[in-house]
């Protein structure tokens, strides 16, 4: 799904993870919220919205009411250290910006 350059509203949210369908719409609109301070327009350009998106969806399957969600990535060791929506977040982060960073 194609986003503006804006955060993505509740139901284009719930259109590309239909995962959190069934979450309180109230730790939905938390979740953007939150991910869209965290998240520099500026930076991310025409990528904003799916980047505010994929963060949103990774700290709602980190929360505890997440547990259902949870796409869990684990290194060699088969620890666990992030969610699938997170590698998704640092790829388009690692696009838009030198090596991932972001002063």
């Amino acid at each position: 799904m194609a986003y503006p350059e804006t955060a993505p509203n509740q139901a284009e949210f719930f259109t590309a993870f239909p995962e959190f369908r069934n979450a309180d719409p109230s730790l939905v609109a938390s979740a953007l919220s939150g991910a869209a301070t965290m998240v520099d327009a500026c930076v991310y350009g025409r990528q904003y919205g799916i980047a505010v998106a994929y963060l949103a969806a990774h700290r709602l399957a980190m929360s505890p009411w997440g547990n259902a969600s949870k796409l869990t990535l684990t290194n060699k060791k088969g620890l666990p250290y992030g969610t699938t929506y997170f590698a998704h977040f640092e790829e388009i982060r690692t696009s838009v910006t030198a090596f991932g960073v972001v002063a």
